[in-house]
């Protein structure tokens, strides 16, 4: 698999995550919190997106053969989703200068696993499907699996 189209399903994963957490948040608070906190969080979400951008292309671009397995792929999006968790979070102990960890760190990754971790696994799977797919069709091809 090359390192473009492992890029390229990991990345329509990671936006498709981002609707994920749109429509989460939908279901839990309504529409008009979704908005309010989307505002007021923005610095948070944009941390923890950079952060599993950053882990993607430190581990996942040169680790990316393994991630033909379901089981690996769903890993880690999990282990993305707990680096951005973490990430984000820790953003706000920065950004109003409290080193409440248990308020700014426990409090959101456990929150963000319960409602998280199924949406997280789904998106492995589904990033896996596609990588597996896209695998299939350049056997096909004949291109080379580099």
């Amino acid at each position: 698999m090359t390192r473009y189209s492992f890029r390229k399903a990991v990345y329509l994963m990671l936006a498709l995550s981002l609707v994920g957490l749109m429509v989460v948040c939908l279901a839990i608070i309504g529409p008009a919190y979704t908005v309010e906190f989307a505002g007021a969080y923005w610095m948070q979400i944009v941390a923890g997106y950079l952060a599993m951008v950053f882990l993607i292309e430190l581990i996942g671009v040169p680790f990316r053969s393994a991630f033909r397995h379901y089981w690996a792929g769903m890993i880690f999006a999990f282990g993305l989703f707990v680096f951005g968790v973490l990430a984000g979070a820790s953003t706000s102990i920065f950004l109003y200068g409290d080193m409440d960890a248990h308020s700014y760190i426990g409090k959101p990754l456990f929150w963000m696993s319960i409602y998280g971790f199924i949406p997280a696994v789904t998106i492995g799977a589904m990033g896996t499907g596609v990588i597996r797919a896209g695998n299939e069709i350049r056997e096909q091809g004949g291109e080379e699996n580099n």
